[in-house]
């Protein structure tokens, strides 16, 4: 993935609404991005140790990403 000043714009994005309620697929509804891309982000923030991804079965299966302390330390040095 490329890295570029809009990527990491659209990274925060993707940061701020991971609220381990809402599947990636709530996230790139919301954000109005494509689910694929909403993935890649949350697979390199989540190597960043900025969130953790979790599967949750209600009714089925879905992926969630919970912000880390870590995160929530950076959005607040950015707020």
């Amino acid at each position: 993935m490329q890295r570029t000043v809009e990527t990491f714009k659209r990274m925060i994005e993707v940061l701020k609404a991971c609220d381990g309620e809402s599947s990636i697929s709530d996230i790139a509804e919301r954000l109005d991005m494509r689910v694929a891309t909403v993935s890649d982000y949350v697979s390199a923030l989540e190597e960043l140790g900025l969130v953790e991804v979790k599967a949750v079965k209600a009714p089925f299966v879905k992926k969630v990403c919970v912000k880390t302390a870590k995160a929530e330390c950076l959005l607040k040095c950015f707020s």
